[in-house]
């Protein structure tokens, strides 16, 4: 099977390895979708103390049981799931206090054990123990369910700082971990939520997505000025540092209110980890400074819930889902600012071939079998499929409803939208959406 291979700092390879068999108490998944973090690119770079090489890397896995160990109660060859990252021993000082992201003997998948940018996992028995397999809701996509690991991050982040109704809410850093902080203090009740970004295209681009309240582009030098312009002058009530820059930091004291907290979401950089803050702004303005770190298996189990019930959306913030093949390729879109999140699906095809031509177009759905790109090829490849409408999209993985329009505009495709199936969509929040960027249609009843 091919694997993405970690080796030291700067070499990872993919790779033709065996498949795994599952041992007693494990079970084995095909991946469906292992996504990209952050984490991911920092190991890539710069290596971690806990990776022994070689390495499978990959945390954020969604896929499907194929094999089981012996032991292995109430799971079935077929059944969908989604893996935590983090794996709590369940039996130390600090679990045995209910804080299981400060397990002594905390592991993760890609680190300690083989994860997910492969063909094939093994998920070890201790996660099984902990409770952290979670079937995937019916509506939900492998894609979507590979988010409930970066969320549970950050529903821990923003119980630690009690994100509540009323809040006024900065968020710095637009990336995908800032999109998620913003909808979920939007689902917490928060009432307002400021975007901060350095880079001024990923902030367009990610406020076009999630809908801030307001954006503030770090660039311009005047964040501390515009906050508390945005504030009434009172500043934040909560600023979540989504972004590994001690700058961010040093600044968010500045402009948070009184009785004000600030979670430091983003690790910094190893070996520039010191940064300074203003202990007297700290002193006379109470304010609480929180780190986090992981999440916990309930955490995750939540996510995933918030996900199926669309409480926080997440298809639309993936903006390219390719095959494993194209791993490198994938580093260089984060690193251009091109990509907002970025999925795999191993197995995926990485050229045109008859296999796919021969697809009745009619029933595409676009769950990991193709990618806009790929749809691309096909359209200039094959004059044959140009004139043919797409009567029928599987929206239950969809990446976002933008591809549809897309689709439509870009493509020349001839879309049917009256022969959509709504009951594909995976939340009624995504069926309004559909609606409302097709208002003016009397095709549709909810």
């Amino acid at each position: 099977m091919k694997a993405i291979r970690y080796y030291a700092p700067g070499q990872v390879a993919l790779e033709d390895v065996p498949e795994p068999t599952p041992g007693p108490g494990e079970i084995k998944l095909r991946v469906r979708n292992c996504s990209l973090c952050g984490a991911d690119l920092r190991i890539v770079r710069h290596g971690s103390h806990r990776m022994s090489a070689p390495r499978v890397m990959g945390h954020e896995i969604a896929g499907e049981i194929v094999d089981l160990g012996d032991g292995v109660a109430d799971w079935s060859p077929g059944d969908r799931v989604q893996v935590i990252g983090a794996i709590p021993c369940g039996s130390c000082a600090e679990c045995d206090r209910g804080r299981p992201r400060m397990c002594l003997h905390l592991t993760a998948m890609g680190h300690d054990f083989d994860g997910g940018f492969a063909e094939y996992v093994v998920v070890p028995a201790k996660v099984l123990a902990v409770g952290g397999v979670n079937r995937i809701p019916d509506g939900v996509g492998f894609a979507e369910a590979s988010f409930a690991e970066p969320l549970s991050c950050v529903i821990n982040g923003q119980q630690l700082v009690g994100v509540g109704p009323g809040d006024h809410v900065v968020v710095v850093g637009a990336g995908p971990i800032g999109c998620l902080h913003v909808r979920l203090a939007r689902a917490a009740g928060a009432a307002q939520v400021i975007l901060v970004e350095l880079n001024q295209e990923r902030l367009a681009h990610a406020a076009k997505l999630v809908q801030p309240d307001a954006v503030i582009c770090a660039a311009d030098g005047r964040v501390t000025e515009d906050v508390l312009e945005l504030t009434g002058g009172r500043g934040a009530d909560v600023v979540i540092t989504a972004t590994p820059a001690g700058e961010a930091l040093e600044e968010a004291v500045q402009y948070c209110a009184p009785q004000g907290r600030i979670s430091i979401f983003g690790g910094l950089p190893k070996g520039n980890s010191i940064t300074a803050l203003d202990a007297n702004v700290i002193h006379y303005r109470e304010l609480t400074v929180v780190g986090a770190s992981a999440s916990s298996p309930e955490q995750n189990t939540r996510a995933l819930e918030m996900i199926a019930d669309g409480v926080v959306e997440v298809a639309d913030l993936i903006s390219h889902q390719l095959p494993l093949e194209r791993f490198f390729d994938a580093l260089e879109l984060i690193d251009s600012g091109d990509a907002v999140k970025v999925t795999f699906e191993p197995g995926t095809p990485t050229t045109v071939g008859d296999e796919i031509v021969n697809m009745q177009w009619v029933n595409i759905a676009l769950d990991g079998l193709l990618t806009e790109t790929e749809i691309e090829e096909i359209i200039d490849n094959y004059e044959s499929l140009q004139d043919r409408p797409l009567l029928h999209l599987g929206l239950d993985s969809m990446k976002t409803m933008g591809v549809i329009l897309n689709m439509e505009s870009k493509l020349g495709l001839e879309i049917d939208y009256e022969a959509l199936d709504l009951a594909e969509i995976s939340t009624l929040g995504r069926v309004r959406s559909f609606i409302d960027r097709r208002a003016g249609s009397d095709a549709y009843t909810v």
